[in-house]
């Protein structure tokens, strides 16, 4: 909630209006025949599971955590596409705001994703912090009247966060993965 707040503060320097700290009293887009709450529940559970359920832990196999997180914020943003093509879903509404906020949304997955494998390892891979984590941020910005421009600067913000995070934690993202005994990878 933070770097949205922060985000649309800033944004006011840049002529946008306070209008944007109201609450939305619903939400901006539509998901066919499921409720968006749910849609806002059950993505991030279903993508929770299978992505720190199995998928980290098999990049680091292969990759460092931060090849391996820029592995997958290549990958969500494609995961994501498809939906672009779905009238009304949140993709498609970016999509139909402009090639900048389409940009912005496939940029905004670097930051998310550091910050949440960060948070991932140093709550010793708990998934349930991942599922938190990501819900929140989806009910947040969908909380506010948020102007477009305010999550690039949010976007912004958030690379700045992220790139202090992972200076701080050199070994973590850019040191060699030890084992587990059972077979899994940590980091």
């Amino acid at each position: 909630m933070v770097s949205i707040l922060a985000a649309q503060a800033v944004s006011l320097l840049f002529g946008h209006g306070v209008e944007q700290f109201q609450l939305r009293g619903g939400f901006s887009f539509s998901s066919g025949l499921l409720p968006v709450w749910t849609i806002l529940l059950l993505a991030p559970l279903l993508e929770e599971l299978a992505w720190h359920g199995y998928g980290t832990d098999a990049l680091l196999g292969r990759f460092r955590l931060f090849t391996a997180s820029m592995t997958f914020a290549v990958f969500w943003t494609f995961w994501h596409v498809p939906l672009a093509f779905i009238d009304g879903y949140y993709q498609s509404e970016v999509v139909a705001s402009g090639w900048l906020y389409t940009a912005n949304f496939a940029v905004s997955t670097v930051p998310f994703v550091l910050l949440m494998n960060w948070l991932y390892y140093r709550t010793g891979r708990s998934i349930a912090v991942a599922v938190i984590f990501h819900v929140a941020a989806g009910f947040v910005n969908e909380a506010f009247l948020t102007h477009p421009d305010s999550k690039v600067i949010q976007t912004g913000l958030l690379l700045v966060v992220s790139a202090f995070v992972v200076a701080r934690n050199r070994d973590l993202f850019f040191g060699r993965p030890r084992t587990r005994a059972a077979g899994g990878v940590v980091g």
